[in-house]
């Protein structure tokens, strides 16, 4: 299987993101595709994303070159693995799931210029 990433986006919970990523996890698992699973709850906790994670940290959730960065850093080691990554959202959880130190101001995407993560 030439793809490496199955990735889905769309608003906020209960839109089905989860249920459809792991019904696809599920089926390639079932004919022998080597995957890996990634909840939405837990893309902040890969490598790819340390960087991200270190401005939420300093109270700046708002970096979005960094986290666009993060986002391809993550694209890249996907293209570079053996198995195929389904993952439920690439952008960091739902506001709600955030603990209020987080994104308290709900700045996440204030200085977005327009740049674009291109499909690879």
């Amino acid at each position: 299987m030439k793809t490496k990433l199955i990735l889905f986006y769309g608003p906020g919970s209960g839109s089905g993101k989860s249920t459809l990523s792991r019904l696809i996890y599920d089926v390639l698992g079932q004919k022998g595709v080597k995957t890996k699973y990634v909840a939405e709850s837990n893309v902040l906790h890969l490598e790819a994303f340390a960087p991200y994670v270190a401005e939420v940290q300093q109270s700046n959730p708002g970096a979005v070159k960094v986290l666009l960065s993060s986002c391809e850093r993550f694209i890249d080691a996907c293209s570079q693995s053996d198995q195929v990554y389904v993952v439920d959202s690439i952008l960091p959880y739902s506001q709600e799931e955030h603990n209020e130190q987080d994104f308290s101001d709900g700045s996440i995407f204030s200085d977005f210029n327009g740049d674009r993560l291109s499909a690879r």
